[in-house]
C-alpha cells in the first residue's frame, strides 16, 4: 500500500508504509490524485463504444473506497510498528477533507442549493429490480458512514499528535472546519436518498404506476433542479440522464436559465451540438490519451 505526499503536487512523491502483495488498479486513484489530474469537469463524460470513459460515480465509488482504504491502512501501520503520527501525517488528512468535501460539493451537490445532481435518477432509472435500486442507495449511506467514522478517528489522531506543534492549533482549526462540512454534506445527502427511496425508485420501477405518475415526478425533479440556478452549460446532461425531456413541449415550456433569456429550440439544438458534444469529445480523447500513455 502506498501514501502519496500531497507536498509537491507536480511529482507525487510514493512512500511504502505497508508492504502489500496487493498492487492497486492504475485507473483506480485516490481523491487526492483525481483532484490534482482531471480538469475541472461537473460531469460525466462518454463517448464511442471501446473508448475510455470517464464515470463520475464510478470515480466516487472507486475514489473513495481506495482513499479510505489508504487512510486506514496507514493508521494501521503506524500502529503495528508502535510509531507516532508526524505533523505532515496530519496535514495529509487535512488535505483528504478538504479534497473530499471539494469533490463531493462539485459533483455531486450544486453550489447554491441542496440538490443532488441527478446521478441518484440516473442509477435508479435504470436498475432492473427494486432490490439492486436498495441496495445502490444503501450504498451511499454506507460511503457516507464510512466517512463520518473516518472524521471521528483523524479528529482524535489530531487531538493527540499536533499540540506540541507551533501550528497545530491551526491544523486543527481547519481539518475542524472540514469534517464539519463534510458532516453537513452529509447529512443533506441522506435525506435526498430517503426522499429518493420512499418517492422516486417505486415510481420509476414499481409495477402500476401510470406512466402520467411517473413523468410528473421527473418534471418535478426536473423543476426543482432548473429553479436553483442551474448554469445552461448543465442543461444537456439533464436531457441525456432524464429521457422525458426530449418531449418538445416539455423542453419549450420549462427549459430556461434564470440569469438568460429563454432558449428557443432550434438555437438550442444548433449550440448543443457545437458546443457541448465539441467539450465531450476533446474531454473522452484527453482522458484516452492519458491512459494510453500519450498525454
Amino acid at each position: 500500500m502506498k501514501i502519496y505526499n500531497a507536498g509537491n503536487q507536480k511529482k507525487l512523491q510514493e512512500i511504502n508504509i505497508w508492504d502489500s502483495t496487493c498492487e492497486r488498479n492504475p485507473l483506480y486513484k485516490s481523491l487526492s490524485e483525481w483532484a490534482s489530474e482531471i480538469p475541472e469537469i461537473c460531469f460525466s463524460t462518454f463517448g464511442e463504444p471501446n473508448s475510455w470513459c470517464l464515470d463520475i460515480l464510478t470515480i466516487a465509488n472507486n475514489a473513495i473506497r481506495f482513499e479510505l482504504n489508504d487512510m486506514y491502512e496507514m493508521h494501521r501501520a503506524m500502529a503495528l510498528l508502535k510509531q507516532q503520527l508526524t505533523f505532515h501525517d496530519v496535514k495529509l488528512a487535512t488535505l483528504w477533507f478538504r479534497t473530499m468535501w471539494k469533490f463531493m460539493t462539485r459533483n455531486l451537490l450544486q453550489w447554491h442549493g441542496d440538490v443532488l445532481l441527478p446521478w441518484v435518477e440516473s442509477r435508479v432509472s435504470k436498475t432492473p429490480s427494486s432490490n439492486e435500486t436498495i441496495t445502490t442507495l444503501k450504498r451511499r449511506r454506507g460511503m457516507l458512514e464510512i466517512m463520518s467514522n473516518a472524521a471521528c478517528s483523524i479528529q482524535s489522531l489530531v487531538s493527540r499528535n499536533v499540540s506540541t506543534e507551533a501550528d497545530g492549533l491551526l491544523v486543527q482549526c481547519n481539518l475542524a472546519k472540514c469534517i464539519k462540512n463534510v458532516n453537513e454534506l452529509g447529512e443533506r445527502v441522506l435525506e435526498y436518498l430517503r426522499n429518493c427511496e420512499v418517492l422516486l425508485a417505486p415510481l420509476l420501477i414499481g409495477a402500476g404506476v401510470s406512466q402520467e405518475e411517473k413523468d410528473r415526478v421527473i418534471q418535478d425533479l426536473l423543476l426543482n433542479i432548473l429553479q436553483t440556478g442551474r448554469e445552461s452549460m448543465e442543461i444537456p446532461i439533464l436531457l441525456s440522464w432524464m429521457p422525458i425531456l426530449t418531449k418538445k413541449a416539455f423542453i419549450k415550456s420549462f427549459l430556461k436559465d434564470s440569469k438568460l433569456r429563454p432558449i428557443s429550440l432550434a438555437k438550442y439544438n444548433e449550440w448543443q451540438e457545437s458546443e457541448f458534444e465539441a467539450r465531450h469529445r476533446d474531454i473522452v480523447r484527453w482522458m484516452g490519451n492519458r491512459a494510453r500513455g500519450l498525454q
